[in-house]
């Protein structure tokens, strides 16, 4: 397995996961506010691992909205009295502004860059979490798809309403200026802008593209794998496993792991943890899988470089 870190440096902290036999009968609320609810089956797998079992100890609500739909959500959650909110991507924004007193644990989102904390190592407040820093692997998955399809078009599928929409297009137009690329950069607020972001696409000879990280693109992967293959365009993704199914290429942290991690921290709270001596963590676990059988259907190829990077590829 390859590690990765898009800062430069992984802040690993790797604590001891409470014991079942530690863990109070009492049953604990925990609420998650989301876009997607794609998050919870793998934290409510961690948390039961620790001896946080939904339906014995764990009460557990699921909110899943929109962008508008989220502030009010986080308010009703808020006034429902949890012991902990979980906040997945968007959400965090919504649900720090609703209280600086329940901990939240956010998903994705670095809050020190949201300014929810003060330095990754001791945040200072009611937020920790475990970030993804999506905007520099948006550069990165430029860089990747780059090296494996030299001299071809490149596209870059972007969301106007992603929490870090303007440093995911910085850090692609900075990437793009250290390869020498230029990139035909598409905005797509929503699925009702997909088949238009596509047309663009194959009328200006993209081959390759770059579909960033953002919870609505993972909602709508299939779609947009559909409409990729439909262009004959070849897409990397922000998942790995994304690569099984709807796109050709998947670079990212293993979500097992990851969520297997922000359910550490939840239980951690639950165990009477303040995020506020709670480092933020980032994935120390990430996959590159390459789906030739998507790329030939593309009628494109792979580098052997790339190819020989990826932890998986399938034929």
């Amino acid at each position: 397995m390859r590690a990765f870190s898009a800062t430069g440096a992984i802040l690993a902290v790797i604590s001891t996961s409470p014991a079942a036999s530690q863990v109070s009968n009492q049953a604990r609320r925990v609420v998650m506010l989301a876009p997607v609810a794609t998050a919870w089956p793998g934290i409510r797998q961690g948390l039961a691992s620790r001896g946080f079992v939904e339906g014995r100890n764990l009460q557990a609500d699921v909110r899943v909205g929109s962008p508008e739909q989220l502030p009010t959500m986080a308010r009703d959650l808020v006034a429902s009295k949890s012991d902990v909110i979980i906040a997945v991507s968007s959400a965090l924004g919504a649900a720090k502004a609703a209280t600086d007193m329940i901990p939240i644990v956010g998903v994705g989102p670095d809050p020190v860059e949201q300014g929810f904390a003060r330095t990754q190592a001791r945040p200072g407040g009611n937020v920790t979490g475990v970030a993804i820093f999506a905007a520099q692997l948006d550069g990165k998955w430029l860089e990747l798809l780059a090296e494996g399809m030299p001299g071809q078009r490149l596209g870059v599928l972007l969301s106007p309403v992603a929490q870090s929409a303007s440093q995911s297009r910085r850090a692609v137009e900075e990437t793009a200026l250290r390869l020498g690329q230029d990139p035909v950069l598409i905005d797509a607020g929503g699925s009702e802008d997909y088949p238009a972001a596509f047309a663009r696409l194959r009328v200006s000879g993209v081959k390759g593209l770059v579909i960033t990280a953002n919870a609505w693109f993972f909602r709508d992967r299939e779609l947009l794998g559909s409409l990729a293959r439909e262009a004959g365009i070849v897409t990397m993704c922000e998942w790995g496993d994304m690569a099984l199914s709807a796109c050709a290429m998947g670079y990212g942290p293993v979500r097992s792991d990851f969520y297997d991690r922000v359910a550490d921290q939840v239980a951690r709270v639950l165990q009477g943890q303040h995020p506020q001596d709670m480092p933020v963590e980032q994935p120390t676990k990430v996959e590159l899988i390459i789906n030739l059988k998507s790329v030939r259907a593309a009628g494109a190829s792979i580098s052997s470089s790339l190819l020989a990077r990826a932890d998986e590829v399938i034929e």
